[in-house]
């Protein structure tokens, strides 16, 4: 066993991916408290010289008389003997009873699942680099964006080869696009339970592939269920596999299902405990953007659903849809469309219908020139916040990327500004912020949020049209051509910043495949773009779509 873990703390450190320079300087920092200096990178990663003494120490102190047992329950309120001191938690302190004690420090039976672990058959043996398709080296032919392998009613498989980072691992990300997922309130609710239960059969066998470094996740969207495997490409295709074969036919016991549904419903009622500025943000898009479905009518929804609704609502689910992929890492062609087809020959579908197949939610175009305002009272009535989004819509970009760089462009110039003058210099609220805003992922618009305890809507609305018209007079006056200049290289680079791992890069790609852009070098095209920009051109943008 130790063996075994010590194998496999060797494989991650050696293949670890990239992360953000700030974080990695303060975990070594951190561990030059802790460890020796031949051991600062490696200390709390590699596992060195057994020490079975050591072990069995550690072992010995795990008994019953050396235990601490907490119990959480709502039935012991109104029954507890103490109050603790700073948070005025109510609590009992109490022993376990003696007979109780002596059973467990020597049972009568133990359970026979109660054993050490089986060799693990998950941990990846092959670290081999596939290499480029056609034998080139990635510093001979530089990046490349993802190339489409199928295109059918059925399937779709993008395929991008890891030539920037090579490490063995591989990123399958999938959706299986259905138009019965988001349908109805009532639809949404069942793919997500459907989808929670698909991960509850899959956790036992998911334990030892995430100690092997593979990992999985299933999730419902509103265009149908998200499929994610990445890891090591040695043995993802096992995991994959599993994955696929437990979507299209999953363990539906009734104890889990009454358990998750309980926990979707609390997660439902406790929506209205959120803050008030994240409740202006959801009413937003239950304004603008359709199909939307609120968490009353989702509750509303989630009530009287039995497992039996469940088990009928899995093969109509996945009836008919389209599976759309992309493969990225260390996998050939091949490989790659075999990982496709295995998810493909485990649900076995028909094709979506031409006329039902999903699409990107349809955003409501704001009037020019008029002001649409959205009230609501806050559910919770014990919060004293207020809140407010102002939305300026912009559109979707038209040919050419001119809308998205002035969009960048403007609110980067904006954001610290903003900051200063609502927060710091108003203390309006703790939370203010400003940004773009993606409505449906490609309606472009600009976004100001504010939360504050000491002034109400309407308020603090004025307070960001008072902004604009200074932000305004200061674009035109008081920023240089040398200011502007460094702002828009500023720009530039933060778009064309490289990833710093495997999964950063595949998430960049997924997001064009999910839209339906497939515009994989936008990031590129847009800096361009924001180094084309003119001082007048940025004050113009201002003016069509901000100007009060």
């Amino acid at each position: 066993i130790f063996q075994e873990t010590q194998g496999i703390a060797a494989m991650n450190f050696r293949f670890r991916s990239k992360s953000r320079p700030i974080n990695y300087t303060c975990s070594v920092v951190s561990n030059m408290q802790l460890y020796p200096p031949e051991h600062t990178l490696s200390g709390p990663s590699l596992h060195y010289n057994y020490d079975g003494p050591a072990v069995s120490a550690l072992i010995d102190c795990l008994v019953p008389t050396n235990m601490l047992l907490t119990v959480v329950s709502r039935t012991f309120e109104g029954n507890t003997e103490s109050k603790e001191t700073w948070y005025q938690t109510d609590y009992t302190l109490t022993d376990i009873d003696p007979s109780l004690m002596s059973e467990w420090a020597s049972p009568s039976t133990i359970d026979p699942d109660l054993r050490l672990p089986e060799p693990n058959s998950l941990i990846a043996t092959d670290f081999a680099l596939r290499g480029l398709p056609d034998g080139s080296t990635p510093a001979e032919v530089g990046p490349r964006p993802p190339e489409l392998l199928v295109d059918d009613p059925s399937l779709t498989v993008w395929y991008k080869y890891d030539d920037v980072f090579s490490k063995p691992k591989l990123n399958v990300l999938m959706q299986v696009l259905t138009p019965v997922a988001y349908e109805s309130p009532e639809a949404l609710v069942l793919t997500d339970l459907y989808s929670r239960m698909v991960t509850e059969d899959l956790n036992e066998f998911a334990y030892d592939a995430e100690i092997a470094g593979l990992h999985f996740n299933v999730s419902n969207t509103r265009m149908g269920i998200e499929v994610m495997v990445f890891g090591y490409n040695h043995k993802s295709p096992v995991l994959l596999e599993k994955v696929a074969q437990t979507l299209a036919s999953p363990n539906l016991p009734e104890a889990v299902f009454e358990r998750l549904k309980d926990k979707v419903r609390k997660g439902y009622k406790n929506f209205a405990f959120n803050q008030p500025y994240q409740h202006a943000i959801f009413n937003q898009s239950l304004c603008l953007e359709y199909p939307r479905y609120d968490y009353d009518d989702r509750l509303a929804a989630l009530e009287p659903l039995t497992l039996a609704d469940l088990a009928a609502f899995g093969p109509r689910l996945l009836k008919r849809c389209k599976i759309e992929c992309l493969v990225h890492g260390n996998a050939t062609r091949d490989e790659s469309v075999a990982a496709a087809r295995t998810v493909l020959g485990a649900l076995s579908p028909q094709p979506n219908f031409a006329a039902q197949a999903p699409a990107l939610a349809r955003v409501v175009e704001l009037p020019a020139g008029r002001q649409c305002i959205y009230q609501t009272p806050g559910p919770n009535q014990d919060d004293r916040n207020s809140a407010i989004e102002c939305v300026f819509q912009i559109g979707a970009e038209p040919q050419g990327y001119s809308s998205a760089a002035s969009l960048h462009l403007l609110t980067h110039l904006m954001k610290e500004r903003c900051f200063d003058e609502l927060r710091t210099q108003e203390q309006l609220g703790y939370l203010v912020h400003s940004g773009a805003l993606l409505s449906a992922d490609y309606i472009q618009g600009v976004r100001f949020i504010i939360q504050s305890e000491v002034a109400d809507p309407e308020y603090l609305d004025g307070r960001i049209e008072a902004f604009l018209l200074r932000f305004k007079t200061h674009l035109v006056e008081n920023v240089s051509d040398e200011d502007f200049a460094t702002n828009v290289e500023a720009v530039a680079e933060k778009l064309t910043e490289k990833d710093k791992n495997l999964n950063e890069e595949s998430n960049r790609y997924w997001r064009e495949v999910q839209n339906g852009s497939l515009d994989f070098d936008r990031n590129v095209k847009e800096a361009a773009a924001v180094r084309s920009l003119t001082k007048e051109q940025l004050v113009a943008f201002f003016d069509k779509y901000l100007s009060l």
